[in-house]
C-alpha cells in the first residue's frame, strides 16, 4: 500500500476495513484465551484470588475490562462440563462472526 497521504479514499477505506476485520479477529482470540484461563482455573493455579486480579497484575486491566472480557468469554466460548462434555456457547452466531472478523 502506498503512503497514506498518497492513497485514494477508496484505498484508505479498503485498508481500514482490512485492519478492523483483523482487530475483531484478535479481540475474539483474546476472549477465547480469557475463556480458556477461566475454564482451567488459572487464577488459583497462579496463586490469585480470581482472574480479575490476574489481569490487573499482569495486563494492567481495569477490573471493569476484566469483568467484561469474562462475560464475553462465557457468552461466546464453548465450555466443558466436569465430565468432559462440550457445551456450546450462548451466542454461537456472534462468536462465529467475531472469529471471522
Amino acid at each position: 500500500m502506498p503512503a497514506l497521504g498518497l492513497s485514494t479514499p477508496l484505498e484508505l477505506l479498503t485498508e481500514l476495513q482490512r485492519k478492523v476485520r483483523a482487530l475483531h479477529q484478535i479481540q475474539f482470540q483474546i476472549v477465547e484465551i480469557v475463556g480458556a484461563l477461566d475454564q482451567q482455573g488459572a487464577a488459583e493455579t497462579l496463586g490469585y484470588k480470581d482472574l480479575i486480579e490476574v489481569f490487573k497484575h499482569t495486563l494492567r486491566w481495569d477490573p471493569k475490562v476484566s469483568r467484561r472480557k469474562l462475560a464475553q468469554a462465557k457468552a461466546l466460548c464453548p465450555t466443558l462440563t466436569p465430565t468432559g462434555s462440550r457445551v456450546e456457547p450462548v451466542l454461537p452466531g456472534v462468536a462465529a462472526a467475531m472469529a471471522t472478523g
